[in-house]
Order: structure tokens, then C-alpha cells, then sequence
């Protein structure tokens, strides 16, 4: 019979995996617009983005099995990013790095979450405001610090640092889906033919990347690295 404990063992590995490889993908999305974009991997957060040593963004990322798992506003994964930030940085610093949620649930109809969403529709005040009230009426032990220090802070504090905050959410999972989007995002360089030798040497020498990131032997890895490193695979 396998334990609970066994199960969360899983979860978690497959949490620090989706954390690993989650940048690959994304650094390809930022590669044209944003050619000396630099990662870091467990530097100033689970991922950041920095330029000249300095975060820009900080990101937490959230893995979890169910996809499906909506996102709401009592959430531990919320709150419990929330603490993280506000343990690392002053929250009322307008001039902050941008925060940002990486999850592969869907935020909640309506929730904090759906409203702190990239685009037209954004709208930080409001999502303030339900934060404000799942803080109030959440009777969840374990994020009753975080809750108690969020109400504490001055309004302009709160306003400034739920501003800053995206949620990036319905993410693809580890595995299939995430490689799915590592191939839309190669489309135009994956040479005929050998597409899946192409993709499977690429993800050999991220995660020795990787390994250089959390063992400190390299401080960043940048999109023209990663350029760099595709046309010699090409090559």
C-alpha cells in the first residue's frame, strides 16, 4: 500500500520538475522581444527574471496534477505566496519587481486570481479589495499570519503591492503538455525529420543548466544562450 506521505513526495517532485523546465519554455516565448532576458532558478525566488543583477520578476510556480483545480481567493497558494513576497521584499514599494503566479490551475469566475490576469480586463483594485475580504472571512489556520500581516499594512501599501502582481494561470502541466508548447515554440527551427531528437537533446542540456543554476556554478542563463545553443544543435 503506498502512503500519503508517498503521494506527497510525488506531487513535490513533480512540482520541482515543472519549476526546472517551466523556463525553458518561457524564455523561447520572450526570445524575439526580449533577446537579453536572463533566468535565474532559485536566486531571489523559485524563478526571476533579472538585468544587471537586479529582479525584475519574481515568480512562484505552482504545479498541480488536477489542472482542472480552480483557484480562488482562500487559496493556500495564494496566501501562502503572499507570505513569500512579503518575507522578501517590502510590499509598499511602488518600484518593486513585478510578482508573478505561474500555476497550472484556472483562477476562480471571479476571484482575486481571474482579476490580477494580464490584459485589457486587469483590474488590480478590485482584486485588492476581494483579497481584502477572503483575509477577513478565511478561518484557515495555516495562512492566518499572512491574512493578519496583509489587513496590517497601510491601504496605499496594500494598493501598491497588489498592483504589482500577475497570476499567469491554466499553465500546461509537466510532461506532455509542457513539451507540446516547447514545440510550438521551436516550430520554425526544429528540422524536418528530426523533430524528436531535436527537442529531447535541447531538454538534456536545459537541465544541466539547471543543475549549474542551483549549484551556483552559473549565475543566469539569458535567451541568446539559449539562441545560441539551438543553432548549434541545428548545426
Amino acid at each position: 500500500m503506498i502512503s500519503s506521505s508517498s503521494h506527497g513526495a510525488r506531487f513535490s517532485a513533480l512540482g520541482y520538475l515543472y519549476q526546472s523546465q517551466w523556463p525553458l519554455v518561457e524564455l523561447l516565448r520572450r526570445a524575439a522581444d526580449e533577446p537579453d532576458a536572463a533566468v535565474t532558478i532559485e536566486l531571489h525566488d523559485d524563478v526571476a527574471w533579472e538585468q544587471d543583477g537586479t529582479p525584475t520578476e519574481l515568480l512562484q510556480v505552482k504545479h498541480h496534477v488536477n489542472a482542472r483545480r480552480a483557484l480562488g481567493d482562500k487559496d493556500d497558494d495564494i496566501w501562502r505566496t503572499i507570505r513569500s513576497w512579503m518575507d522578501a521584499h517590502r510590499a509598499g514599494d511602488v518600484a518593486g519587481p513585478t510578482l508573478i503566479i505561474v500555476t497550472t490551475a484556472s483562477a476562480a469566475d471571479g476571484s482575486a486570481a481571474a482579476a490580477l490576469r494580464p490584459g485589457e480586463a486587469r483590474d488590480h483594485e478590485a482584486a485588492r479589495q476581494l483579497l481584502e475580504v477572503a483575509a477577513l472571512e478565511s478561518t484557515a489556520t495555516g495562512t492566518a499570519d499572512v491574512r493578519h500581516r496583509f489587513l496590517e499594512l497601510p491601504e496605499a501599501d496594500r494598493r501598491a503591492f497588489v498592483s504589482r502582481i500577475l497570476v499567469l494561470d491554466a499553465q500546461p502541466t509537466v510532461g506532455d503538455e509542457l513539451d507540446v508548447e516547447l514545440r510550438r515554440a521551436l516550430y520554425f527551427v526544429l528540422p524536418q525529420g528530426n523533430e524528436t531528437i531535436f527537442v529531447e537533446q535541447l531538454w538534456g542540456w536545459w537541465h544541466r543548466v539547471v543543475v549549474e543554476l542551483l549549484r551556483r556554478t552559473r549565475g543566469t542563463i539569458s535567451a541568446l544562450d539559449l539562441k545560441a545553443k539551438i543553432d548549434d544543435l541545428r548545426n
